[in-house]
């Protein structure tokens, strides 16, 4: 007979990039934790959303500012290197374990922040007349929720999902800065959108194939503690992800039919 290995049973899927930074990480997250103890996770967490939502709403109201505002975006999007170090190492300190709550918090303002420069973009690309862009735009930020939900679904069936470059979260947040700083190139932010709505979906469709058995995408199996944490996740995302739909079709709405009124006034003239 031949012998069946067992699936491993590892905790999450992570990218290369953050296999590579994990030791310095880890050592900032004990120096921080060490220096401020009252440090928590979350608090990083809503720092980065704060940054990335701000620099959303300037740029909006601002579009002249957006490449310097990009620099603020990416600043808040790296906290997101950081939370889940210093969420460990307070919990090493007080003799714990991370919590599903605070995995869930960080996933929801990822999703946020990315949905933001999307939408601030969006809105750029309304006003100054390019409806093609402003639609792709918001595709493009309902989308980057979709490797987060396939995620955590996959999850919910104990899979752990390989973590690939392409529509990766790091993807993501240099295509949001790139958008800002292309903010008045209209074939620049078409195809920046394009590209990461492509990517989004490439992402979420590699993840619903690690279901497949023996698919090269499944690296491993989830623990039962984990699986549940999962299903909270996924049910979170699912309710973010009709939120955003709404919101997008809707700032579609306004968009094209703000763009209707200036071609009508303009045919009037």
């Amino acid at each position: 007979m031949i012998p069946v290995v067992p699936t491993p049973i590892v905790e999450t899927g992570n990218s290369r990039l953050r296999a590579l930074v994990k030791n310095p990480l880890e050592l900032a997250a004990e120096n921080l934790t060490e220096r401020y103890p009252g440090l928590s996770a979350s608090q990083i967490t809503f720092a980065g959303t704060v940054a990335c939502v701000g620099a959303a709403v300037a740029a909006a109201k601002a579009p002249g500012w957006a490449p310097s505002l990009s620099w603020i975006h990416l600043a808040g999007s790296l906290t997101d290197a950081l939370d889940g170090p210093v969420a460990r190492a307070v919990a090493a300190k007080h003799g714990g374990i991370t919590t599903a709550a605070g995995a869930n918090f960080d996933a929801l303002n990822d999703r946020l922040q990315e949905f933001g420069a999307s939408s601030a973009q969006a809105q750029m690309a309304f006003e100054r007349g390019d409806r093609l862009g402003g639609l792709l735009l918001l595709a493009f930020g309902v989308s980057s929720i979709l490797p987060s939900l396939t995620r955590s679904y996959a999850e919910t069936k104990g899979i752990v999902v390989a973590e690939g470059k392409i529509g990766s979260r790091a993807t993501r947040v240099t295509l949001n800065c790139l958008g800002y700083h292309w903010s008045h190139h209209t074939n620049g932010v078409r195809l920046m959108a394009a590209a990461g709505t492509t990517s989004n979906l490439y992402n979420a469709c590699t993840r619903i194939a690690a279901l497949q058995p023996g698919s090269s995408h499944n690296i491993g199996a989830l623990s039962e503690k984990k699986q549940a944490d999962a299903r909270s996740r996924r049910q979170l995302l699912g309710l973010m992800t009709v939120g955003m739909a709404v919101a997008s079709a809707m700032q579609g709405q306004r968009g094209l039919a703000a763009l209707r009124r200036r071609a009508s006034l303009s045919g009037q003239t």
